[in-house]
């Protein structure tokens, strides 16, 4: 497994996107990350985007994913038309970041919560929908999008569901995210998701928890048998992204994650 590449989510450590935030990366371990939208929506958005795009070029840490905006505001499957469409265009953008830090996809949620059983059908067919025109937004430019398996009541909270909001594209252009903290109680069924997803899974969200609900702690700190998620990632040959989605405690940082990355990729 040693082909996988250390990856993290930029904002997981840190927010602060200046010379002294970014300073921690070089000579680190890091060699990808993921990039949140969200990270720059304030009012020195602009100038932070190139600064960290100048980093990227000058550390050689490869951007590979860029994480669209979610939540209510941002949810592909409402039954609200202005605020589908203000996340059609957000996630428009958020491909359009992807292509000016050169990163080859775009995490998506299919949808906000809660989701009532009732509405269910409805919200699906509505994200469907939703994502064919990010679809082709994604195309025009050359970008893959992932869409994660999420937690709760969210569509895609199961990996049926997921494959079945990804099937209507299967032209390779469109694969799966998998938090692995995602799968609330049946977390033992991690290894058997990974082999059921197989080829459309192109990106990780890597973290443990309590087998309740998420947590993002580092793994090996919750319930998740990670031996036999790295053997599954190894049976379908898996090639994507090696990224950590934890949350850190001060102390933690780069020195923990570096140290959690090469116990992990010896499994």
């Amino acid at each position: 497994m040693n082909k996988l590449k250390l990856g993290i989510s930029l904002h997981t450590v840190t927010s602060d996107i200046s010379e002294k935030g970014l300073a921690m990366f070089k000579g680190s371990d890091v060699k990808t990350f993921e990039i949140m939208q969200s990270l720059f929506d304030n009012d020195k958005g602009s100038k932070q985007k190139k600064r960290l795009r100048n980093f990227l070029k000058k550390s050689r840490i490869k951007a590979e994913t860029i994480h669209s905006r979610f939540g209510g505001w941002y949810d592909l499957s409402s039954t609200d038309p202005e605020v589908r469409k203000r996340a059609v265009q957000s996630t428009c953008d958020a491909v359009e970041m992807a292509v000016f830090f050169d990163a080859p996809m775009i995490v998506i949620h299919a949808s906000a919560e809660p989701i009532g059983n009732s509405e269910r059908k409805t919200r699906k067919i509505l994200a469907i929908e939703s994502l064919r025109q990010v679809h082709a937004k994604s195309c025009e430019l050359r970008k893959k999008l992932a869409v994660e398996l999420l937690p709760r009541t969210c569509l895609g909270n199961t990996v049926d569901e997921l494959l079945e909001i990804i099937a209507p594209f299967n032209d390779g252009s469109v694969g799966a995210c998998l938090d692995v903290n995602h799968l609330m109680s049946d977390y033992r069924s991690i290894p058997k998701v990974v082999k059921k997803i197989g080829k459309k899974l192109i990106t990780l969200h890597l973290s443990d928890y309590d087998g309740i609900d998420e947590q993002h702690w580092l793994p090996g700190n919750g319930v998740i048998e990670w031996k036999k998620f790295m053997k599954a990632l190894d049976e379908i040959d898996y090639k994507g992204p090696f990224n950590y989605e934890c949350s850190f405690r001060p102390n933690e940082r780069l020195r923990m994650i570096s140290k959690n990355y090469s116990w992990l990729i010896n499994k």
